[in-house]
């Protein structure tokens, strides 16, 4: 265990943290790095504190990214290379992360994945009725400039089809415990039954629940929102969201936990983002890094859209099998009187318009239709949400159902429209946080729908183009059902 040497000039209280986060980082964890960097951020003459970090960190042989951290902390690397620590040995060349599929296409696949070192990345893949006929697709060099992360595309294939795959990094085989497998979505629109899973508000990544998740065998995942928290520092002062790389560091971290794994392989995602995996709690349009933020979640999500050319953002839209999905940005630009604001608007409307799904989906990290909500949701931008909810009377679109995250607790809510049919919006959360057990149920949730446990949602999309029904489930951490609540397109028109 590191010792530190007397000194003068430094609060006692910060000196102990640093000293803890050596003990920690000694004995394996990353978290008493975290610690350790957020002081030094804070306290600049700290010498002795930074050498021993560092040291530390390259005894675990993390020498790029803490031999970069040190520097910018004003230790100087050749110290850590020469004669502060030996250069550690380079380990075998594996996966830190994934692979996990991207977004649904008809005629292709997208894999992203996070390497540990520089390697040539290949992906041998074949459709699952033809083994024999196996295909490789074209070499793609994972870098230290973007963090050993690929998006590795795949194209030529065709629709609603299966294909298994292996993953080589400098022509080795990497050994994965589940199968790799990955879908193509239907073409032209055709419904058919498929099952999509959604969930918010995922704090921890070391939780059962995600394996219970992938046992379930998805066509896709849908995470609304704070899926990754930016975390506050050791002193409280500010936290994660005041640095990129403070934030990138998190997704990497985030990403590489060992229980996330087998939920990422085993089907394509989604995402959205909330305050927390946006930047600061309760952040809105104002907040000063959004465009770095915007970067790193595209850095580690495969959405099949960012926005558009003159309005960045998360919002995108896609179909599979029929169903029009619609995911919402409910923090670039959110002011003190829009939530989503007039062009994320304006593209939403003509969507729908144009939609021929269906089921349409749209999702957003806040509450929508909740009108008991004391916190944040699309109720507190009356103007805006009630301009919407009048468009979408006067236009007669059918099939429009809600899915958020945010709150801590999980309901179906049923927003009543004179001369129409429901709204209906599945509230999802949380994965992993801490659940909302002094929570209140909404005066327009639906009996037997609340839950305050950690939980994940389903969607079944079942029967024919002429009887399409969805069949909506919620589950518990182990895996069984707790509610179920089946919707048909029919009631929704």
């Amino acid at each position: 265990m590191w010792g530190l040497p007397p000194s003068t000039g430094v609060d006692p209280l910060l000196r102990k943290k640093g000293v803890h986060s050596i003990v920690r980082l000694s004995s394996g964890s990353r978290r008493g790095d975290l610690c350790a960097f957020q002081v030094l951020r804070t306290i600049g003459q700290m010498v002795a504190l930074r050498s021993k970090i560092a040291l530390t960190c390259l005894a675990h042989g993390e020498i790029r990214v803490y031999g970069r951290r040190s520097v910018l902390q004003g230790l100087a690397y050749g110290f850590l290379v020469a004669g502060g620590a030996a250069r550690p040995t380079r380990a075998a060349v594996s996966l830190a992360a994934g692979p996990m599929p991207g977004c649904l296409r008809p005629d292709g696949a997208t894999l992203w994945l996070q390497g540990n070192a520089p390697a040539k990345l290949r992906v041998e893949y074949w459709d699952v009725l033809a083994p024999q006929k196996r295909m490789l697709s074209g070499e793609y060099a994972l870098t230290a400039v973007e963090d050993y992360i690929a998006y590795l595309r795949i194209g030529g294939l065709g629709p609603s089809r299966r294909y298994a795959y292996r993953v080589l990094l400098d022509g080795v085989v990497q050994v994965i415990p589940e199968p790799l497998l990955f879908r193509t979505s239907g073409a032209g629109g055709i419904y058919a039954p498929f099952k999509m899973l959604a969930g918010s508000c995922a704090y921890t990544k070391d939780a059962p629940i995600f394996e219970s998740m992938a046992r379930q065998r998805p066509d896709g995942m849908l995470w609304l929102g704070d899926n990754v928290y930016f975390q506050r520092s050791a002193l409280l002062i500010t936290g994660e969201w005041a640095s990129a790389e403070a934030m990138h560091n998190r997704y990497r971290l985030d990403r590489q936990a060992a229980a996330l794994q087998p939920l990422l392989r085993c089907t394509h995602h989604y995402a959205v983002w909330d305050d927390h995996d946006y930047g600061p709690n309760d952040a809105d349009g104002g907040y000063t890094l959004k465009r770095e933020s915007l970067d790193l979640f595209k850095r580690f999500w495969d959405n099949p859209g960012y926005g558009l050319p003159d309005t960045p953002g998360v919002f995108t839209r896609f179909e599979h099998n029929g169903v029009d999905f619609f995911l919402l940005d409910d923090r670039y630009h959110r002011t003190g009187d829009q939530m989503l604001g007039e062009k994320q608007t304006a593209w939403l409307k003509d969507g729908l318009l144009r939609s021929r799904g269906v089921f349409k989906v749209v999702a957003g990290g806040n509450q929508m239709f909740n009108d008991d909500n004391r916190f944040e949701g699309w109720n507190r931008f009356v103007r805006e949400r009630e301009d919407f909810v009048r468009w979408l009377s006067a236009n007669r679109i059918r099939g429009v159902l809600f899915l958020s995250g945010d709150r801590h607790f999980t309901e179906l809510l049923r927003y009543e429209r004179p001369g129409t049919y429901p709204l209906y919006e599945l509230t999802c959360s949380p994965l992993t946080s801490k659940a909302y057990k002094e929570a209140q149920k909404a005066s327009a949730t639906v009996p037997g729908t609340f839950v305050t446990e950690n939980n994940f949602a389903s969607l079944e999309f079942g029967g024919g183009a002429t009887d399409a029904r969805l069949l909506l489930r919620c589950w518990n951490i182990q895996g069984k059902q707790l509610w179920e609540q089946k919707i048909l397109a029919a009631n929704l028109q």
